[in-house]
C-alpha cells in the first residue's frame, strides 16, 4: 500500500528559504507533501476497506444461503400469517356488523322478549 501511495504522488510544492550567515545558516522548508500523503493514504485505506467489506458481505451471504437452504422446504408447510390474519379480521368485522344490527334494530329485545 505504501508504494501505491508514493506512486500516486507525482507533484508537490516546496518553499525553501535560505538565510543567515555562513557560520550560522538558517534553512526553512515549507511543503504540502504532508497533505498529499495524508490524502493518498486516506484514499488507499477507503479503497481497501471497501474491498474487505465486499468480501465480508459475500461470505455472509453465502453462509446465510447455506443455512436458510435447510429451511426452504419446511417454509412451504408454514401457513401464510397475513392470509390467516386477514381471514380473522374479516370474520371479526362481520361479527361486529351483525352485533350492531341486532342492537340498533331492536333484535335483542325480540330475542330476550322484553
Amino acid at each position: 500500500m505504501v508504494s501505491d501511495v508514493l506512486k500516486s504522488i507525482n507533484r508537490f510544492n516546496a518553499d525553501v528559504t535560505l538565510g543567515g550567515e555562513l557560520e550560522d545558516p538558517k534553512v526553512s522548508v515549507k511543503t504540502d507533501l504532508d497533505k498529499k500523503l495524508s490524502s493518498a493514504f486516506s484514499a488507499g485505506l477507503k479503497k481497501q476497506a471497501a474491498r474487505y467489506e465486499k468480501e465480508l458481505k459475500g461470505l455472509l451471504d453465502t453462509q446465510m444461503q447455506e443455512r436458510l437452504g435447510a429451511f426452504k422446504g419446511e417454509a412451504a408447510n408454514i401457513a401464510d400469517i397475513n392470509t390467516l390474519a386477514g381471514g380473522q379480521s374479516s370474520a371479526l368485522g362481520d361479527l361486529g356488523s351483525s352485533a350492531s344490527g341486532l342492537i340498533s334494530g331492536g333484535g335483542i329485545k325480540k330475542l330476550l322478549r322484553f
